[in-house]
């Protein structure tokens, strides 16, 4: 049985943030939008489309999109009569071109607060049949006046004033140019940094795969913070850094980056170009996206190509998003630019456009997930798989309205939304798959989540109407990003009845719990072998209530990373647990990997044997 892999993947994954520990692959997240029909973007009669990275939308409202296309072909060296920066509408209609003659490779794209359009000319694998062009970033005006030119034309170096294929390019707020070079392992695989004038600031990164080094840097973004995220596609991961150069996280769960955007929003989109067997295997390639304030993969657009193991690039490669929502992905291989219409409310938000729902729309939006809810049993019952995925739709976007609605009011409350939705999307994906088994557990995770934020956050008006409390007793919270990792304290409601009652946990006790957590994993492998489902079954319940206990530790100490690897650990736990109350050993197999890739970081980090060859505690953790 197979069918209900795509929940446990989502289940497992809704919960690894980036601390160094392996993610399983994101390939299963809900699909928030409808791929429009062929290529986006007319033409003037007689051109066709060549391969296209670099897209980006106009910044002065008007809905446009500028893109960077390749002269019909994967170059402009043979057609520099064509101009390869080009605006379009809404609408895909051609507005104005511009650039013939001045650009090989047009591959990474930005568009500053002034309007100007910011060109990486990275030439092409180090072929260059135009000696004096490419190895340059240019800066046009809006209507195609160069204002300036980064590196040195037809130079490729590592220096001060030279690049070797750089990939993209941004402009920071203060007017800071950040430069990735450049395209190819055997590049600089560098970051740099000028001053708004051109001037030589800084470098940082080499060749490699620690923190702060890369392979094939391929794209640029940064969040409404400042923070600067650095698409490391060779390494098949993204890094995040201070405009110093600080070092402040790895995210491995949006895939192998090819190109990156973050909307006004903070909602970030990953264009994976390249995942397949042979580049990130168990991975698959299109564009994921999410919240920079937790780093979840919250939706993905899948790439249509059906061979992805034995085609070569494919789906998006650069990404841009509009202010209704809707998504450009330039595509290398495919030759095009293709659009992706926002089929869900979130959407808007999501792209910076729209305003955060009041309390009328979060209570529209509780109304409409109490519907559905409502609705599940006759389907579940009915075997009814349209109905159901209607009502898990519902409930996912009710769920996106009211995490929105509680982003910037409410820190407990909008922990129970994001587990909230977390559990909608693990439904939608098993409603959405058919799988009635798989639902009926991911329905039951889901109305668990309902319980505790009633209790603190809802109440019945005189006419037995649910109303939000006027008084809550929770902290308040500002509209700011808080991302870098877990926090030392619980994060979910569900994470088992030790977890709800334990106020401390000893260092025996911890010792007892990870004894007893490494007797439950010992017996794993033989009772999926067995198909055992009962044994299975209380094997995964003494692994999350030895989990618990190891997070309360964890917590107690302050210990952030050990807390994150633990609760990760929690996540694919439960996940275990779910195909095991399912009978889905298919399932269960992808959890328990999940589960003992979590172990190697955490003993490497806080755990020593003694004397006698016991595992203890470290003296104190690194």
């Amino acid at each position: 049985m197979t069918r209900s892999r795509g929940l446990t993947l989502v289940t497992t994954a809704a919960f690894l943030i980036s601390l160094g520990v392996a993610v399983y692959a994101q390939n299963d997240a809900p699909i928030a939008y409808r791929t429009a029909e062929g290529v986006w973007g007319q033409l003037p009669e007689g051109r066709t489309w060549g391969a296209t990275s670099a897209v980006y939308p106009a910044r002065d409202g008007s809905g446009d999109i500028w893109v960077g296309e390749r002269c019909g072909a994967n170059s402009c060296a043979n057609r520099p009569d064509l101009d390869p920066i080009l605006r379009f509408t809404s609408d895909g209609e051609l507005r104005y071109s511009f650039g013939a003659g001045m650009i090989l490779w047009p591959h990474g794209m930005f568009v500053d607060a002034d309007r100007n359009v910011w060109i990486t000319d990275a030439v092409g694998f180090g072929r260059n049949p135009r000696p004096e062009m490419g190895h340059v970033v240019l800066k046009f005006s809006p209507r195609g006046e160069l204002l300036m030119t980064l590196g040195q034309p037809g130079v490729a170096g590592g220096g001060e004033d030279t690049f070797q294929q750089p990939s993209d390019v941004l402009v920071a707020p203060n007017g800071n140019i950040f430069v990735v070079d450049g395209h190819g392992v055997a590049g600089n695989n560098r970051v740099v940094k000028f001053a708004s004038d051109g001037t030589f600031i800084m470098e940082w990164g080499q060749t490699g795969s620690e923190n702060g080094e890369f392979r094939d840097p391929h794209a640029l973004a940064m969040d409404s913070q400042g923070r600067l995220y650095v698409g490391d596609r060779g390494n098949s991961r993204v890094q995040i850094f201070t405009q110093n150069g600080d070092h402040v996280a790895t995210w491995t769960q949006f895939g192998r980056p090819s190109g990156l955007f973050i909307t006004a929003a903070d909602v970030l989109y990953v264009a994976d170009s390249e995942s397949n067997a042979r580049r990130n295997p168990g991975w698959k390639r299109g564009i994921r996206f999410g919240s920079v304030a937790d780093g979840m993969v919250d939706g993905f657009i899948p790439d249509p190509e059906p061979d992805q193991d034995n085609s070569g690039t494919s789906a998006a490669e650069g990404v841009a998003v509009d202010a209704n929502g809707d998504v450009y992905g330039a595509e290398v291989g495919p030759l095009m630019l293709r659009k992706h219409i926002c089929i869900v409310w979130s959407c808007t938000l999501e792209g910076g456009g729209g305003a955060r729902p009041n309390a009328d729309d979060y209570d529209g939006a509780m109304k409409a997930i109490r519907g559905a809810l409502g609705a599940v049993g006759d389907q579940m019952s009915a075997e009814d798989a349209p109905g159901l995925e209607a009502s898990a739709a519902t409930i996912v976007e009710g769920m996106s309205k009211a995490r929105s609605y509680w982003q910037t009011r409410d820190r407990r409350a909008l922990r129970y939304a994001i587990s909230s939705q977390r559990a909608a999307q693990g439904f939608h994906s098993a409603a959405a798959a058919g799988d009635f088994e798989a639902a009926g557990v991911a329905f039951g995770a889901l109305r668990e989540t309902c319980s505790p934020c009633h209790e603190q956050y809802r109440e019945r008006d005189a006419d037995g109407n649910w109303q939000i409390k006027h008084s809550t007793g929770s902290p308040q919270i500002e509209p700011t990003i808080s991302w870098s990792g877990p926090a030392p304290e619980d994060t979910r409601e569900d994470q088992g009845q030790a977890a709800r009652t334990a106020r401390e946990v000893t260092p025996e006790a911890y010792d007892g719990a990870m004894k007893a957590l490494r007797g439950a994993v010992g017996e794993v492998g033989d009772q999926i072998s067995g198909q055992d489902t009962p044994g299975l079954a209380a094997s995964a319940e003494t692994i999350t209530s030895s989990m618990a206990r190891v997070m309360i530790y964890w917590r107690s100490q302050r210990e952030r990373v050990a807390y994150g690897i633990a609760d990760t650990a929690m996540g694919a736990g439960r996940s275990l647990q779910a195909a095991a109350a399912a009978g889905d050993f298919d399932a269960a197999g992808v959890a328990f990997g999940a589960l003992r890739e979590t172990c190697t970081p955490c003993h490497e980090q806080y755990r020593e044997r003694d004397a006698d060859g016991n595992w203890q505690i470290k003296a104190r953790s690194q």
